[in-house]
């Protein structure tokens, strides 16, 4: 049986990297959500209990490199696209980790996440940061390679979502919803993998 679930693993992860073979998170200035709303909900986002607000992500576009005429040229594939609250819809806990791209802890928590995503068979992983880090997202994503798991989002707020739920203390922060989508668990300046894993379905 184990033998089975290891080669199911496997196969799946080979997919996964050839589909995006070649491609890579691109910054460009129109990646950068337009504009941060705000619904003017002023509820309490960060106690146990308190709903997930409603968020919208922006990823980053996927593109090639060409070379021509030996300079070389980004040319976008795919483009950067909105992620909302009803593309994580399931019967399952969600983690969400609010992360700077700059913080060499958030790298490390997401390389650990990466590490274990065998773990989640039906829980979701929403990464996020402020709108403003588009030029820094690239160099995050392409370091810790998360673009190449379909089990990461990963986007730039542009619904101020990170002004109500972040505690400002320390980065990273991960938020723990149960599949009714109520916090159940914050997690201050990364988590080990023995605390996450009692979340992760």
């Amino acid at each position: 049986m184990l033998h089975k679930l290891f080669l199911i693993i496997l196969l799946s992860t080979g997919i996964t990297t050839f589909a995006q073979k070649g491609l890579v998170p691109i910054y460009i200035p129109s990646s950068t959500p337009k504009a941060v709303y705000d619904d003017g909900d002023k509820s309490d986002f960060t106690k146990m209990g308190a709903p997930l607000p409603k968020f919208r992500i922006t990823t980053l576009p996927l593109g090639t490199v060409k070379v021509v005429n030996g300079t070389e040229v980004k040319k976008v594939v795919v483009p950067s696209k909105n992620v909302t609250q009803d593309n994580v819809k399931s019967n399952a806990n969600l983690l969400v980790m609010v992360f700077n791209p700059n913080c060499g802890h958030c790298e490390l928590q997401t390389d650990t996440l990466e590490r274990y995503l065998h773990l989640f068979k039906k829980s979701k992983l929403v990464l996020i940061c402020a709108p403003s880090m588009g030029t820094y997202l690239e160099s995050f994503e392409k370091m810790t390679n998360c673009y190449k798991y379909p089990k990461i989002l990963v986007g730039m707020d542009s619904t101020a979502f990170i002004r109500k739920v972040y505690l400002y203390k320390d980065m990273p922060q991960i938020n723990i919803y149960n599949k009714d989508r109520k916090l159940i668990r914050t997690f201050i300046g990364g988590a080990s993998m023995d605390s996450l894993k009692h979340y992760i379905q």
